[in-house]
């Protein structure tokens, strides 16, 4: 899921940039796709400038029935049988949601990642209604010593600069946690402290798996009647293309993928979220193009020894399937050619046959 750019998307600002938010489902026995919904924010509940209509990342619930988004402003769940939207809520402190997911110990509390005003927020649902149980800013200056409460922030464009950008949030061993963006690591929600620092770069996305995952892919991994460590570890992607693991009672690093190594060039792959786990070794990575005006903030790229070629300097908005024992790539997605011009999500549904 992602969204689709407007016409003068090149040169605009993201938070310009997108018209539709769109959710499109993909069969890999033959490769077709649909797009499923195409979604714009109601214009009470956005920016009159013209708003950036995009799902974020979101979450599956744990029967694969209902899939949780995020707009820019709102937060919306969709049957994935019909997808009909079942649920919808927007509360006038939101902008820039990254994320949203089911709380794994509360059925009734949605975590949401508002970036713009640097804060994780609890959303406490009771029936199709819901409110705002619980807010705590990811930095060390309070919400409203730096915002105004009276503000409607779902009419503002952008709060950037942020101070550190949350865009995931996820769940281990009881506890709560976020990506910092500009702090390349991981805070404690509960205590406030930073717990892992993510050192190959920016990091999205927080996928916990069990420990027998790990071994830097290198090994062959256990068979599931076979014992393993309790201790979880925690996948990422970061945004300059790769995918790291943490162990999270340790805080070390266990495995890194340089997805750049595995295409085996030096052009830009594209600005990397999004992952989903298909097997403990096969691995599903979003990729979304690069438009110049970033490109001409972000020129440390290029000195890196990236190469800006193609249209509009980058590969296209992609899903990419990775073996990352082997290093290779098993199979690519081009998601422009359904109308998606930014990737968020990945998600695998159940299916009947």
């Amino acid at each position: 899921m992602g969204g689709r750019q407007r016409r003068n998307a090149i040169d605009v600002d993201e938070w310009h940039a997108y018209e539709k938010a769109i959710i499109a489902e993909i069969d890999l026995k033959d490769d077709s796709a649909k797009v499923v919904v195409e979604y714009e924010t109601p214009k009470e509940l956005c920016s009159d400038n013209q708003p950036a209509i995009v799902f974020k990342a979101g979450d599956l619930s744990g029967d694969g029935k209902s899939l949780l988004v995020c707009t820019q402003t709102e937060i919306i769940e969709f049957s994935t049988e019909s997808w009909n939207s079942v649920f919808h809520y927007s509360h006038s402190s939101f902008n820039d949601l990254h994320h949203a997911c089911y709380d794994r110990t509360d059925s009734a509390r949605i975590l949401v990642a508002n970036t713009g005003l640097d804060q994780v927020v609890a959303i406490r649902k009771n029936g199709s209604t819901a409110e705002l149980e619980w807010s705590k800013s990811v930095t060390l200056e309070p919400t409203w010593d730096r915002f105004d409460p009276k503000t409607d922030y779902r009419t503002v464009a952008t709060t950037k600069p942020h101070f550190s950008h949350p865009n995931f949030v996820f769940q281990a061993d009881g506890r709560i946690f976020a990506t910092r963006f500009h702090q390349q690591d991981v805070i404690d929600i509960a205590t406030a402290e930073s717990v892992l620092k993510i050192e190959a770069g920016n990091p999205h996305d927080g996928i916990v798996r069990p420990q027998r995952v790990v071994d830097s892919f290198k090994e062959t991994p256990l068979d599931d009647n076979q014992s393993a460590s309790e201790s979880a570890v925690v996948y990422f992607t970061t945004t300059n293309g790769s995918i790291v693991g943490y162990d999270l009672d340790s805080g070390q690093e266990t495995c890194r993928v340089d997805l750049k190594s595995i295409e085996g060039n030096s052009e830009l792959l594209g600005w990397c979220r999004g992952l989903c786990f298909e097997t403990n070794e096969l691995v599903w990575a979003g990729f979304s193009r690069i438009r110049p005006t970033w490109l001409r903030k972000n020129i440390s790229w290029i000195k890196q020894g990236f190469q800006a070629k193609g249209q509009y300097g980058t590969r296209p908005t992609r899903i990419v399937n990775y073996n990352l024992l082997d290093q290779t790539v098993r199979k690519s997605f081009d998601l422009e050619s359904i109308g998606i011009n930014a990737v968020f999500g990945i998600y695998t549904l159940p299916t009947n046959s």
